[in-house]
């Protein structure tokens, strides 16, 4: 194989990583935090006593 040019190369990393894109699911989100347990940061005593 040969030595790629600079073109050739962004054509493939866009090919290859344009797949993977992040997707926001606020509902999903809200939900997962609603039905959780556990909540972190609320306990002072962890923070260090403040």
């Amino acid at each position: 194989m040969g030595k790629q040019t600079k073109e050739q190369i962004r054509e493939n990393l866009f090919r290859t990583l344009s797949w993977q894109c992040a997707e926001r699911d606020d509902e999903y989100v809200a939900k997962v935090i609603k039905d959780s347990k556990e909540v972190w940061g609320s306990d002072p005593e962890e923070e260090g006593g403040r």
